[in-house]
C-alpha cells in the first residue's frame, strides 16, 4: 500500500529533523519540540538518548506488521498512512509538517485533535518500564529477554542503512543498554548467545526441511 512518494516523504522528513534537532543553535530542536509537543520541550531533546529514542525508529508509528488491508481508520495500514502524509505534504507544503500532523492525530485520534497530549521522550523512563512488572505483564519484557539471551535480532537504523528513520540514532549499543540495565545481561553474554543460537538453529541457513512457518 505504498509508494515511492510516501517514502520519499517520510525519509527526507527524518533526515530533515534529524538536522534539526542537531543544530547547535538550538532553535531546531525548539522548533520539532513545538510540532511534535514534546513533552519538556527543546530540553528533553538536548539529551542525546532521548533524541535517539525519539527519532530512531520513527516520530510516527507505521503498522508494518499487521498491516491490516480489512482496517477502516484512516491512518490503520501503510496505504491509508501514505494516504494521509501525502496528502498532508499537499497541504504544508513541508515533510516535517507533514509528519506532525499525522503524528498529532495518532496520539490524540482525530475526535480529540484539539487536546493534543505531550509526547513523553525520556529514556530514563524507558529503561526504567522496561525493568518494572507492567512491562512483563504486557510481554514486552519477556521479548526483550529472549533477544537479550537468545537471538539477538535488533532493528537499528544505522548511518549507512537504507532506514527510512532518523539515521543513526537507533544504534546497537541502544538494545545492548537494555540488556546490560534492565536484564543484568553485557554485551558480551549477548553475543555468546547470538552465537550458540546460530549455531543450534543454522542461522539463515536451517538444517533441516518440512518445516512451516506460521505467522
Amino acid at each position: 500500500g505504498g509508494s515511492e512518494n510516501c517514502f520519499d516523504i517520510f525519509a527526507s522528513g527524518h533526515a530533515e529533523i534529524s538536522d534539526l534537532v542537531s543544530a547547535k543553535d538550538g532553535e531546531g530542536r525548539q522548533r520539532v519540540a513545538e510540532l511534535f509537543n514534546i513533552c519538556g520541550g527543546a530540553d528533553s531533546l538536548a539529551i542525546s538518548r532521548n533524541a535517539d529514542a525519539f527519532l530512531g525508529d520513527g516520530v510516527v508509528f507505521v503498522p508494518a506488521q499487521s498491516n491490516d488491508p480489512s482496517c477502516t481508520d484512516r491512518i490503520c495500514n501503510i496505504e491509508h498512512l501514505c494516504a494521509s502524509l501525502v496528502a498532508a505534504k499537499e497541504i504544508t507544503g513541508s515533510n516535517v509538517e507533514a509528519l506532525a500532523a499525522i503524528a498529532k492525530v495518532q496520539r490524540n485520534g482525530r475526535d480529540n485533535i484539539d487536546n493534543d497530549t505531550c509526547v513523553e521522550v525520556d529514556w530514563e523512563q524507558t529503561i526504567a518500564y522496561l525493568s518494572s512488572d507492567e512491562a512483563m505483564e504486557e510481554g514486552t519484557r519477556s521479548w526483550l529477554w529472549q533477544t537479550c539471551t537468545e537471538f539477538g535480532f535488533y532493528q537499528t537504523c544505522e548511518v549507512d542503512s537504507e532506514c527510512p528513520y532518523g539515521k543513526g540514532h537507533h544504534k546497537l549499543s541502544m538494545d545492548l543498554e537494555i540488556c546490560a540495565r534492565a536484564f543484568g545481561v553485557e554485551m558480551d553474554s549477548v553475543w555468546r548467545s547470538v552465537e550458540q543460537s546460530n549455531e543450534q538453529y543454522g542461522g539463515w541457513s536451517i538444517d533441516s526441511s518440512r518445516i512451516l512457518f506460521v505467522n
